[in-house]
């Protein structure tokens, strides 16, 4: 991690927001707040890209290799989970491409 004021508060912030990345992820269509003028693959990208970010701004560069492994670990399972197990949501070879353009 990087020496950052407060850098154990800025971990729990990033992974609030992967939780909160994948409550959205994995809720129902109907339940995903709908954001006007953005489609769903931009939608995904957006989002990836946000907490990619949030965590390059958290931990050193050393580490960016792990970081991208670990978003794309987290990127499939989701897709995985949406098209497996969850009957209201279908993932997606697309989302995940989505994801990849985002994290990179």
């Amino acid at each position: 991690m990087r020496k950052l004021v407060l850098a154990r508060f800025w971990l729990a912030g990033g992974f609030l927001i992967l939780l909160v990345l994948l409550a959205l992820l994995l809720a129902p269509q109907s339940a995903v707040p709908d954001v006007p003028m953005l489609g769903d693959k931009a939608k995904h990208c957006i989002a990836f890209a946000g907490l990619t970010g949030w965590f390059c701004g958290v931990f050193e560069r050393r580490f960016f290799l792990r970081l991208i492994a670990a978003m794309i670990v987290f990127g499939i399972s989701t897709e995985l989970q949406q098209s497996g197990v969850i009957t209201t949501r279908d993932g997606g070879f697309g989302d995940f491409i989505a994801h990849v353009i985002g994290i990179g």
